[in-house]
């Protein structure tokens, strides 16, 4: 997959053009972005369980989308990613 999303796009621009924060430059978008991102977040805690993960798959997700629907999402999605990848 090559490319970013509208969403990332607008957050970068938040971010590099308008100068917002990065902490504030997410945009409240429920976009399937935030569940592309989460492999990466689950791979340290196969080798090392943690809570955190949780805590991280919010974070990441917050990030770029401000959005209650894209974080419970990514939480339950990072749960199944979790329940396959231990196997």
């Amino acid at each position: 997959m090559i490319g970013i999303g509208s969403t990332v796009k607008k957050f970068i621009k938040n971010y590099n053009d308008l100068k917002v924060s990065w902490y504030l430059a997410g945009i409240k978008s429920a976009g399937n972005g935030a569940l592309m991102k989460l492999s990466p977040i689950v791979i340290p805690h196969l080798v090392s369980p943690s809570s955190k993960l949780w805590g991280d798959a919010v974070v990441t997700t917050y990030l770029v989308y401000h959005n209650r629907l894209a974080i419970s999402s990514a939480v339950a999605f990072t749960h199944i990613l979790w329940e396959v990848l231990r196997m």
